[in-house]
């Protein structure tokens, strides 16, 4: 999905070394909210909820609601049945 590699380098300039760990736990909070993200489609997919609106599956919801390709779709819903 989403990774930042993290390295053990210390910058020199503050600042850098600043905004390189605030990048870092950008990072970090956008793999939790990719999680949540699984999760929610997951529990969509489980219930059905996307049939009232016409959709015949979550993909169809998720491609026009967010415009997510096929794959990522797929992808996010097994890791929202299988790790959330």
């Amino acid at each position: 999905m989403f990774e930042i590699i993290k390295n053990d380098r210390v910058y020199m300039d503050r600042n850098l070394q600043d905004v390189t760990n605030k990048v870092y736990a950008i990072g970090d909070n956008i793999k939790n909210e990719v999680y949540k993200i699984a999760w929610l489609i997951a529990m969509v997919d489980a219930r059905g909820m996307y049939a009232n609106d016409g959709f015949e599956t979550v993909h169809e919801w998720t491609a026009q609601a967010f415009g997510f390709k096929k794959t990522l779709s797929y992808n996010l819903l097994k890791i929202g049945n299988e790790y959330t």
